[in-house]
């Protein structure tokens, strides 16, 4: 099972890193914020938080955008999960195309025409293309639920859209249950940012070339991590969600003598 989602970083504040990515509006000062960022959007595995693929751009860039240009790593026997900012009728019908099968969640006010109502709650709708887009209109399966939002006390409306149309392979309740899985693609990001990077969660590199080259040092390196607690967690007969990241993030980093030996680029 696999999800996409995005986030941003923050990088130092040189002249070439707000050249080339840019930084976000600010209310105070001089309505900028006082570092650029980098838009990221990663594709992962959300047992073992593997990375499949992933990608980098500009603080402006649509992590949507990023995300379709993944699509070339979704192959058939994948279920791919994704929010519900990452919809549209072509992005699906292109993801669709990759043979993976999809659990996506989309905004309440799409327009789904239910064309068969199933026993499990879910139902099968058409979904109409945008006008004169020249494309044919899809089927695709709906499953509707409310969850309350314990801060504020109301209830919120889950819409999922499925490739996955026959309710005996899957059950409305266990899509549902699978979907919130995806918020383990939320534990991928804070590993990096929270225990890969220092302190102050800021990239080091100055360079634009140096970010990019930072940005997949972190993957490789958490990429590694994750591989030995999964091992560790095989040679133990134990869930890898029972390992702790932290912890075998401090085991290797006490294992290594001089940190600064490993610069983000090569020393002259």
């Amino acid at each position: 099972m696999t999800a996409f989602d995005g986030t941003t970083f923050t990088v130092p504040d040189s002249d070439e890193n707000d050249h080339e990515f840019g930084r976000p509006g600010s209310g105070r000062g001089e309505k900028r914020a006082a570092y650029p960022q980098v838009q990221t959007a990663c594709l992962i595995e959300l047992g073992t938080h593997a990375v499949f693929d992933a990608r980098l751009d500009a603080y402006a860039a649509s992590e949507s955008m990023l995300a379709e240009e993944m699509f070339a790593a979704l192959k058939p026997g994948m279920l791919v999960l994704a929010d519900r900012y990452f919809y549209s009728f072509h992005r699906w019908r292109r993801a669709v195309d990759t043979g993976a099968d999809l659990l996506w969640r989309v905004n309440a006010n799409l327009t789904l025409r239910p064309v068969e109502h199933f026993p499990d709650g879910s139902y099968l709708a058409e979904v109409i293309p945008p006008y004169k887009c020249g494309m044919a209109s899809f089927r695709l399966r709906v499953v509707e639920y409310k969850l309350r939002d314990v801060p504020d006390g109301k209830d919120e409306l889950y819409r999922l859209v499925t490739t996955i149309t026959d309710p005996a392979r899957a059950p409305a309740k266990e899509l549902a249950v699978l979907y919130h899985e995806r918020w383990d693609i939320e534990g991928f990001f804070k590993q990096i940012k929270s225990v890969q990077l220092n302190d102050a969660k800021i990239f080091r590199s100055k360079s634009p070339d140096g970010v990019r080259q930072e940005f997949w040092a972190h993957l490789a390196v958490h990429y590694a991590t994750m591989a030995i607690m999964t091992d560790a967690a095989h040679h133990a007969d134990v869930d890898p969600d029972r390992i702790s990241h932290k912890n075998t993030v401090r085991i290797i980093r006490s294992r290594i003598w001089v940190p600064g030996s490993f610069p983000p680029l090569p020393s002259r």
